[in-house]
């Protein structure tokens, strides 16, 4: 009996260390999208909230941290690794809320930590000074290149799409290659429908016809001006032509759900952000 309640003792103080011990331990990353339990702005569009950040030269960004089903109310504590890459200005009311200013030169890298020191969860995620989108308007693809692509989640045409496009410091996507054309295809994708690329229909000026009011039709430069090396127009594209009329001709590029390229006139649609 003395050795059974010996056992039963032993066995309850190996289980209070265990609990004890893993209780005292602060979760790191571990390979885990959400950080040991610890998210980042987090939204609908990025559940597990983001693992990497991306700040504007000499631009300041918001961050909001949440804890996965805490046990109890968080408490947070933000730290940087580099202090002359970014610095950091908590929320003097609330904890879960740290203003993140980009004081280093562009393309420089540290590391953000965040610890809810109530619920010992930790995240630690990279932080690059670098041009990016307002993710209010923007939903990241991803990169090729050193060049960064960006899903709009607004609808515009054509022409104010690329206005937007340039007010975020890049260009409606351009396309030199198959890799490239495959990276724009994926946010065609996301968008369930076609997206405008960075290209146009341009009159040649220099080419009129006898009578001075037929001009060529051309498709050979982007937006930046780059020439058009590469091409991937789907069959039959571009015909230019419209059943609306002379008015409402098919006079912009968007990429169908082939990845394919046809005209299309000025109509709505969600675009591609290309940032070099």
């Amino acid at each position: 009996m003395k050795s059974i309640r010996f056992c039963l003792i032993l066995g309850l103080v190996t289980l209070s260390i265990f609990f004890c011990s893993k209780k005292n331990n602060v979760t790191g990353n571990d390979g885990n999208k959400t950080g040991g339990n610890i998210t980042v702005n987090q939204t609908d569009d990025n559940p597990y909230g983001l693992d990497s950040l991306y700040v504007s030269p000499n631009d300041t960004m918001l961050l909001k941290a949440a804890t996965v089903a805490p046990q109890k109310s968080p408490e947070y504590e933000w730290t940087v690794a580099e202090g002359s890459v970014i610095q950091l200005l908590p929320d003097a009311g609330d904890s879960s809320k740290v203003a993140v200013v980009a004081v280093g030169d562009s393309g420089a890298t540290t590391t953000i930590t965040v610890k809810d020191l109530a619920n010992n969860q930790q995240k630690t995620f990279k932080a690059k000074i670098a041009i990016w989108a307002n993710m209010e308007q923007f939903r990241y693809i991803g990169s090729l290149n050193g060049h960064h692509y960006f899903l709009s989640k607004y609808i515009a045409g054509w022409a104010p799409a690329e206005t937007t496009c340039e007010d975020s410091h890049g260009h409606l996507a351009t396309i030199s290659s198959v890799e490239e054309n495959n990276i724009v295809k994926q946010a065609q994708t996301a968008a369930g429908d076609s997206v405008w690329i960075g290209l146009r229909f341009q009159w040649n000026v220099n080419d009129r016809s006898a009578a001075g009011k037929k001009l060529d039709k051309l498709w050979t430069e982007w937006v930046t001006g780059e020439k058009v090396t590469y091409k991937n127009w789907s069959s039959s594209q571009p015909d230019f032509n419209s059943p609306d009329g002379a008015w409402d001709l098919k006079l912009f590029a968007c990429m169908n759900a082939t990845g394919k390229w046809v005209d299309e006139r000025q109509t709505s649609k969600l675009y591609v952000l290309e940032i070099p």
